[in-house]
């Protein structure tokens, strides 16, 4: 991929990924829960080019991302807004919401 005349390289493709045992992600590379998920993202990501996804029709790809299974509103927010560069897509936790009344609003929480 290129942006603006750079070639942008990732280190780890989703065929890369899917090659990777649960219990190595867990035990070598310590992503302990996350562990059962990521090979579940990767497979995802074979079968749908973040690149060409339809990012038009929000609902339908936030949906989508959602078949994925382990994968809620919350977690389709920040897929969407990392692996297809969704900047209107906010993945929006209750530490989120604690930081952000603390820094925007002076409070505890919001």
């Amino acid at each position: 991929m290129s942006f603006d005349g750079v070639s942008l390289r990732a280190f780890f493709t989703p065929k890369d990924i899917v090659s990777i045992t649960e219990e190595q992600l867990r035990e070598v590379d310590r992503l302990g829960y996350r562990a059962k998920y990521i090979g579940r993202f990767a497979e995802f990501f074979i079968e749908h080019d973040p690149d060409t996804l339809d990012t038009t029709d929000k609902e339908s790809l936030m949906e989508k991302f959602q078949t994925i299974k382990g994968v809620g509103p919350y977690t389709a927010a920040v897929i969407a807004s990392h692996a297809v560069r969704d900047h209107s897509a906010i993945g929006f936790d209750v530490w989120n919401r604690k930081i952000l009344a603390r820094e925007l609003l002076g409070l505890n929480d919001a």
